[in-house]
């Protein structure tokens, strides 16, 4: 199982403590009276949605509204560090809405 989760985040860190979460969550609901095929099957599904559920916090990205960013002036933007942990187009989105908003009148 290790193995697995370390092929999906590409640390030891990141793998381990995913994997004991995966044993946690199939310790709680596992079902004695299935196969010991349907065991690892269903063993790899915790898995996956145990990987499916870290990539969609990690990749979380901290949104402004287009009205926010152009009703905020130039002062605010520069005191305040924007939250950029998404893509580098995100980011270049970000500076640009930046831009827009202390040339508008």
């Amino acid at each position: 199982m290790y193995r697995y989760v370390y092929s999906r985040v590409g640390n030891h860190e990141d793998a381990e403590d995913l994997t004991s979460r995966v044993f946690l969550k199939a310790v709680r609901e596992v079902d004695c009276a299935c196969s010991p095929m349907m065991i690892r099957h269903w063993l790899f599904q915790v898995a996956r949605t145990t990987l499916v559920d870290h990539w969609r916090e990690r990749y979380r990205l901290v949104t402004y509204s287009l009205e926010e960013l152009l009703e905020r002036d130039r002062e605010e933007w520069a005191e305040e560090e924007l939250p950029m942990r998404g893509s580098k187009a995100a980011a270049r989105l970000q500076r640009l809405l930046l831009y827009l908003s202390t040339c508008s009148p």
